[in-house]
């Protein structure tokens, strides 16, 4: 493991990605080669760098440390992390992570991309979020996660050269993720099923990590804010560190997004505005670090209550209640196996209603789940007709309102 403390001669600490064993002798010199008479400086920490090998092929490391900055000679130190099992997974949570964000935490886990059982898992969960943009929002993710070298061979690829205009828009935004819609539309769930997903489609192994509503409550007395960019700092560090493309999740994004525009001059007014700011400067110096793989996704129920500074910087994806043909595929994929589409149809008439539509999260709970439990209490099998009567009595959630 590196040691920052050798300051007497420039040492750099990479961290290998991929799972094609690399000599060691091998990777290190390529490294210095390619990075002979560059100036490095410990804000470059982060950076993924692709290394073309002697012996033919590709290694891709990733910085993860600078014991003094300076330009890149011979006398360099080059000290390369876990490069005896480059294939190896992370097996739990980072330390800093687990121990020092502790208390703002509601989950965190590395989603491992040779987890095929889990993965396959996680994709049919979110293959049945049906009339939910899981398609768009998994690929948007996928987009931040990927780095600026898969931005630049997209440009080549399709216009004949490494960078194009349109790419600063690209490059100078946050990397903030809005998702809003009426409770029980699939906003959280579409969350808890997304990193493994995105690991297998980076080939890479992610992080995610569900921050809770203890980010608020600091105190008025300067700390809500800062402690909301120290936060958002050490997961960004982690990822770093780690060379882990990381998912940060914040549900119920109004209680630490909610708009600054008030004539309130109590502490929990100024709590708010403090933390608004924080968390405004914490997304823009993450946009600003070379070779950050972060992507930022917030939730709300409440959109309109989100601050103007924050949508802005917000790439927005609304989740709508199910359509009519939503509604008959959550059926038939909760229920084909026991019931034929014709007996389905009537359960799918009975949860028709004239205004508001039911959620997904109504008809799982109040029609399915619930006949289900039933039926197994019983001992018989699942009741259409039992099905079709909980489905017209099945009462439609209501939006929040502000």
């Amino acid at each position: 493991m590196f040691n920052a403390n050798k300051s007497a001669i420039q040492t750099l600490g990479f961290r290998l990605r991929g799972a094609e064993p690399v000599a060691p002798a091998e990777l290190r010199e390529a490294i210095r080669r390619q990075l002979d008479g560059i100036p490095i400086e410990a804000s470059a920490i982060g950076t993924t760098l692709k290394v073309p090998l002697p012996s033919g092929g590709t290694a891709e490391v990733v910085l993860v440390a600078v014991s003094a900055p300076g330009q890149v000679g011979k006398a360099t130190v080059i000290e390369v992390d876990d490069i005896a099992s480059p294939a190896a997974s992370p097996s739990q949570v980072p330390s800093a992570i687990s121990e020092d964000l502790k208390h703002y935490l509601s989950a965190a886990y590395i989603a491992s991309c040779r987890d095929t059982k889990g993965i396959e898992q996680a994709e049919r969960r979110l293959g049945r979020l049906h009339g939910v943009p899981v398609t768009d929002v998994l690929g948007d993710v996928v987009t931040r996660l990927r780095g600026d070298d898969w931005f630049r061979a997209w440009a080549a690829k399709h216009y004949g050269k490494s960078t194009v205009d349109t790419l600063r828009a690209v490059r100078e935004s946050t990397s903030l993720i809005l998702l809003h819609g009426d409770p029980g539309t699939g906003k959280s769930a579409l969350m808890h099923g997304i990193a493994p997903a995105c690991a297998r489609a980076l080939g890479q192994d992610t992080l995610f990590v569900q921050l809770n509503e203890r980010l608020r409550g600091q105190g008025i007395q300067g700390r809500a804010g800062s402690e909301l960019v120290n936060v958002i700092e050490t997961i960004y560090q982690v990822a770093a560190r780690h060379g882990l493309p990381t998912i940060v999740f914040l549900d119920e994004a109004d209680a630490v997004a909610s708009s600054r525009g008030t004539d309130d001059i109590g502490s929990g007014a100024q709590e708010n505005v403090a933390i608004v700011d924080g968390l405004i400067v914490a997304l823009d110096r993450a946009s600003m670090r070379s070779g950050a793989r972060l992507a930022f996704v917030m939730a709300t129920n409440l959109v309109d209550r989100i601050d103007p500074a924050v949508l802005r910087r917000a790439a927005v994806y609304e989740f709508d209640r199910p359509t009519e043909a939503a509604r008959l595929r959550i059926l038939t994929d909760l229920l084909g196996d026991v019931f034929a589409e014709s007996s389905l149809r009537r359960v799918h008439k009975a949860l028709g209603r004239p205004q508001r539509p039911l959620t997904a999260a109504d008809i799982v709970n109040q029609v399915v789940t619930r006949a289900v439990r039933e039926a197994v209490v019983r001992d018989q099998p699942v009741s259409l007709d039992r099905l079709v009567e909980l489905a017209e009595a099945a009462v439609a959630s209501s939006p929040v309102r502000s």
